[in-house]
Order: C-alpha cells, then sequence, then structure tokens
C-alpha cells in the first residue's frame, strides 16, 4: 500500500491523555446534562475552564469538594449542569 493511502491513527500523548481524564473528573456531559465534579476527590482544589457540547465553556473553582464559583458561557445552559451523585 502506497504511503498516502495508509489510514492515519491517532496517536495522543500521555500528556493529552492525562488532560482528558482530569476533564472527566471535573465533568461529564450526557445528552444536554452536564455533571460536575462525577470524579474528582473532595479534599482537591482546581481552578478550570472546560468546553462542553453546544458552544458551552464552563469556568469555575473547586475547593472541599465543592463549586464555589461557576459561570457558563451559554447562560442559557446553567438550568443543564447539575451535581454529580457519588
Amino acid at each position: 500500500m502506497h504511503e498516502k493511502n495508509k489510514p492515519k491513527i491517532l496517536t495522543l500523548k500521555p500528556v493529552a491523555i492525562g488532560m482528558m481524564k482530569l476533564e472527566l473528573m471535573l465533568t461529564q456531559c450526557d445528552g444536554r446534562r452536564i455533571r460536575s465534579l462525577p470524579a474528582w476527590p473532595k479534599d482537591c482544589t482546581a481552578d478550570f475552564k472546560l468546553h462542553a457540547p453546544n458552544k458551552t465553556v464552563i469556568k469555575g473553582h473547586v475547593q472541599n469538594g465543592n463549586v464555589t464559583q461557576l459561570k457558563v458561557s451559554t447562560e442559557y445552559r446553567t438550568k443543564d449542569v447539575v451535581r454529580a451523585e457519588k
């Protein structure tokens, strides 16, 4: 098979994989619903800015297992952000 015709296989670097895991620990999207902190440890603090479906950007701060600041770029999507049950 000629080099041009070979299928390209996406390879991710370990850093990218780690970032994706952190994002999933902070938010998970399920249809329209955006679940916050589904797997985030209570004793970890973080500032985050993540992209969600429907052109939504979520910025926030988490401390002691609680979101203390939250801003959703598309305001009507704010009601779609729910606290994940553990």
